[in-house]
């Protein structure tokens, strides 16, 4: 998608677009803003705890919301569980528009099995 086609959207309406297509597979949502460094660069992010069994689809509707940036993936013991976290930007390189999503999954210690993203 080119950048002139892109519908930048709100960090609000990404999380509303998750709970209209995943409603209660959506264990969580919260949205975050602050700035950053002495531009005060605008900084938006999406948290979302979705069930494991959804995570292909949900990445699947990010890309067609606009193709993500994989920043990282990362993990969190819980003691009782892992937690899983998926670090996506979408609206890369729109200064002040990029969004990122969040993605937390959790898996049991004893099957620390994530499915694919891809």
């Amino acid at each position: 998608m080119t950048e002139t086609a892109k519908k930048l959207m709100t960090a609000e309406e990404v999380a509303e677009r998750f709970a209209l297509k995943f409603g209660d597979r959506i264990i969580s949502s919260d949205t975050k803003h602050w700035c950053e460094g002495v531009k005060k660069t605008p900084v938006n992010s999406v948290w979302l705890r979705i069930d494991t069994g959804i995570l292909h689809d949900a990445v699947a509707e990010l890309i067609s919301i606009d193709y993500p940036h994989l920043g990282v993936i990362s993990a969190v013991d819980m003691v009782e569980k892992i937690d899983v976290l998926y670090h996506l930007t979408v609206f890369f390189g729109s200064k002040g528009s990029e969004i990122t999503v969040n993605f937390t999954v959790s898996v049991p210690k004893e099957n620390p099995v994530v499915p694919t993203i891809s």
